[in-house]
């Protein structure tokens, strides 16, 4: 019970945890403030032109 309890427990929660929070917030937080950095510091041209 120790063993099989603790894992599967921990599985789907981590797993929907770590999706949820590393999908929602991170790339949300993550674009959004390095967009309007590279937008604010950088002209679009320039953006355009190097990429």
């Amino acid at each position: 019970t120790v063993g099989t309890s603790p894992i599967p427990i921990p599985t789907p929660t981590k797993s929907s945890q770590t999706q949820s929070s590393s999908d929602t917030p991170s790339p949300s937080p993550d674009n959004k403030e390095i967009f309007p950095i590279f937008n604010t510091s950088i002209p679009l041209d320039l953006l355009e032109n190097k990429f």
